[in-house]
């Protein structure tokens, strides 16, 4: 009688058991994290490539660009942004060197100059990199909002040497400039406006 009643008892056991480990299998799953290597494609294909408006409110871009003053595959990693401070002051930062000076409305016309000749909006809704990479080639985003409530999003595997990107670093390194930090103007830029003082 004993034997049946630990048998019984051992079955119990041994379907709850089971259950459990199915109970785990069939509950919520992790998320899986990208596979190194491996292609993330989040991209939004009704995008519009089309935006009218060309009052930007705020903007934000990072990207990293190799720096020709060191050489070879050495560079920087920026994170630009322009929105209004907690005073309600426009304001345009590089997060990383946490620079941070007044911005205008010529300077967001000049951002948008850069976007409209790059063709930026063209990019519009994609969402697209490869996961794993060297920072070099990690992916770089860029977001920028209108007045219109448009919107210009994307993100992609960074080029060290996109045209777009280094317009946009040119642009806020000459506005520091202009408000006395030189800190990201490249050396060539420095020279001539050293040379340019009387």
């Amino acid at each position: 009688m004993g034997k049946r009643v630990i048998k019984r008892v051992l079955s119990v056991m041994l379907c709850a058991a089971t259950l459990l480990c199915f109970g785990g299998c069939f509950g919520h799953k992790p998320k899986p994290s990208p596979v190194s290597g491996g292609t993330v494609d989040k991209t939004d294909y009704d995008a519009p490539k089309v935006i009218k408006s060309k009052e930007i409110t705020d903007f934000y871009a990072s990207f990293f660009l190799y720096d020709k003053r060191l050489g070879g595959w050495e560079g920087n990693s920026y994170s630009f942004k322009v929105c209004k401070n907690d005073s309600g002051v426009l304001t345009a930062t590089e997060e990383k060197t946490k620079i941070s000076v007044p911005a205008d409305e010529k300077f967001l016309n000049a951002l948008q100059e850069i976007i409209d000749e790059q063709k930026l909006v063209q990019k519009n809704g994609i969402c697209k990199y490869t996961s794993g990479l060297a920072p070099a080639f990690q992916p770089c985003r860029l977001t920028v909002n209108y007045a219109s409530g448009e919107k210009l999003t994307f993100t992609e595997n960074n080029n060290p040497e996109a045209e777009w990107a280094q317009k946009i670093h040119l642009e806020f390194a000459k506005l520091f400039s202009e408000n006395g930090n030189d800190t990201l103007l490249p050396k060539e830029e420095t020279e001539i406006t050293t040379e340019s003082q009387p």
